[in-house]
């Protein structure tokens, strides 16, 4: 997917609590599950973070946006 538009990947080291690597192991066994089951293209584990990175980047702009 990100191959065929061209953007380039960097890596991205950072540290969270130990609640929020949970909430992410959550998501991600979730999501690579759902990935097999619903006969779906399998994604990797940097594509689902990526996926939860920008889902909550449009939550915090929309709160952001009627803040202003």
């Amino acid at each position: 997917m990100l191959a065929d538009s061209g953007l380039k990947k960097v890596r991205v080291d950072i540290n969270v609590t130990a609640d929020t690597k949970t909430l992410f192991d959550i998501i991600l066994t979730d999501e690579l599950e759902a990935d097999r089951s619903n006969d779906r293209p399998k994604r990797s584990k940097s594509e689902i973070l990526e996926m939860i990175i920008r889902k909550g980047y449009r939550a915090w702009k929309q709160e952001h946006d009627k803040a202003t």
